[in-house]
């Protein structure tokens, strides 16, 4: 199915300056990029044209091997970018996010990042056509942004990650397992398999997200 999908130049995926900001070293692969999938190409695949109602912005489908995609949506403000390994192993390992905001302010571009370790049965199952709202991901990074941090945090060196979904923990998990449920809704439908219901089978841990590491450079 991905034969199909023409390379078209993006914002993210050509372009190679901004390319090298995106980029995160858990997310680096030794493989090239088969196929991308951008906007522009939204109409050869119903499954991106449901991206869009749920006011998710596809801007990169990359098949790195015979398992494994990643991807990279805007949601408003915001960058997301995963991996899903579709095989056994997606079963048995969490699913890596980084999620990413830029912000301006007079002459200086600051980019924020959040990098989570997701379970990949953590789903909402209520939730598959339900717009993703992102008011809790508008603190967590305020939060951040209030941190004055110098380059990143790693969780096992600080208590300000511990601290950083204080009071707000349920509501940004819950936007979280949303976030997931498109992600794995996408490729349900694009690919045309059935991880979804498999994954809802899985007894969901009671710490399905960890948060890894917080960075803000400035640019």
């Amino acid at each position: 199915m991905l034969e199909r999908i023409p390379n078209i130049n993006t914002e993210y995926g050509n372009n190679k300056r901004k390319s090298r900001k995106l980029n995160f070293s858990m997310f680096d692969s030794d493989n090239a990029a088969v196929k991308t999938m951008s906007t522009d190409s939204i109409n050869l695949s119903p499954a991106a044209l449901s991206f869009l109602r749920l006011n998710i912005f596809l801007k990169e489908f990359t098949k790195e091997n015979i398992d494994e995609y990643s991807l990279i949506v805007n949601i408003d403000k915001y960058v997301f970018r995963t991996k899903v390994n579709v095989g056994k192993s997606l079963y048995t390992s969490s699913q890596p996010y980084e999620i990413i905001n830029y912000k301006r302010d007079h002459k200086e571009i600051t980019k924020a990042s959040l990098v989570l370790s997701v379970f990949p049965g953590f789903l909402n199952t209520n939730s598959e056509n339900e717009k993703l709202a992102i008011r809790y991901f508008d603190i967590v990074f305020e939060r951040i942004k209030n941190l004055s941090i110098v380059e990143s945090i790693e969780r096992q060196e600080s208590f300000a990650i511990k601290n950083l979904l204080d009071g707000i923990q349920d509501e940004f998990y819950y936007e979280i397992s949303k976030l997931n449920t498109h992600i794995i809704g996408f490729l349900d439908k694009h690919l045309g398999i059935d991880l979804f219901n498999q994954l809802t089978k899985l007894k969901v841990p009671d710490n399905p997200l960890i948060i890894d590491k917080i960075s803000t450079i400035i640019l």
